[in-house]
């Protein structure tokens, strides 16, 4: 009969080699088997909080934010250091709406660890949808600095990153650079949101215009810089902003005419046909 040290060591290796597993799977994006294993990992060890954050990290990968912040919430219990797991509650939150609670994981994490890229990303994504922007600012700022690196260092990306990216209903097998441009996309769009709400035009074009630097297909970054040219005629009469306004406009409506934003596009640009038209009169008047 095995001494009760013996025991627990065998127990031990059985589940780290259960969460190995997990993590393989999760990285070969089979996720009922990676599901399976990190079960297993934590079955066989309740206390595993490495396990259990792990576990959550693929929970926020396929979308089931409620078990994800069960795992991670036992996991952090355990091990309440940890500025990754805080940063994965951050994002949870934040997905589900709470923004508060994600504002405070966020806000943990970087506590824990002031370098942790991600956590301030959250913290910013979270301060933004809680229309709290001047705080967002620096946040996203902070991110951008501390993720700016070149592209032959992306193996230092945060494994985790990959399951934000897929859980939000990306089903590619995006290698890290491609993470990393997608985080820089979204860090910069962000930017030119709230200097869009804060009625910094000018500030705004510039983050979108590098947010379509990076993805030029992206939809809402279109549609926003369309709202802004639009914007910027009001204050200035510009018919240079109107042109501008109707090249992103149409360009919303070829990526998705089914997209609400798409029926907003067509509202737009049939009010800037209209204007076009007015000042055209205005214009061929003796």
């Amino acid at each position: 009969i095995p001494s009760l040290g013996v025991a627990r060591s065998v127990t031990g290796n059985y589940s780290q080699a259960a969460l190995y597993l997990g993590r393989t799977y999760h990285a070969l994006f089979e996720y009922d088997k990676a599901r399976a294993a990190f079960e297993r990992a934590v079955k066989i060890d309740p206390d595993y909080a490495e396990a259990q954050a792990s576990f959550g990290a693929m929970l926020l990968d396929v979308g089931d934010l409620d078990e994800a912040i069960r795992q991670l919430t036992a996991s952090l219990s355990r091990a309440p250091d940890a500025s990754l797991t805080n940063a994965l509650l951050a994002q949870a939150f934040t997905r589900k709406g709470a923004y508060r609670e994600g504002i405070q994981y966020a806000r943990e994490a970087i506590k824990r660890n002031p370098a942790h890229a991600e956590a301030h990303f959250w913290l910013a994504e979270a301060l933004r949808f809680d229309k709290r922007c001047p705080e967002a600012l620096p946040q996203y700022t902070e991110y951008l600095r501390l993720s700016d690196f070149d592209s032959k260092l992306a193996g230092k990306l945060n494994y985790y990153v990959l399951g934000y990216l897929a859980g939000m209903g990306k089903k590619k097998r995006a290698a890290q650079t491609d993470i990393w441009r997608e985080l820089q996309f979204m860090a910069q769009f962000g930017l030119c949101d709230c200097e869009r709400m804060s009625k910094q035009f000018d500030a705004a074009i510039g983050h979108c215009q590098k947010a379509l630097s990076i993805d030029g297909g992206d939809l809402y970054a279109h549609y926003a810089l369309g709202v802004i040219y639009a914007e910027k005629f009001n204050q200035s009469s510009s018919a240079g902003y109107l042109s501008a306004a109707r090249t992103h406009f149409e360009r919303v409506i070829a990526i998705n005419p089914d997209a609400q934003e798409a029926e907003k596009s067509k509202k737009y640009l049939g009010t800037i046909q209209q204007v076009v038209s007015a000042l055209s009169k205005g214009n061929s008047a003796p």
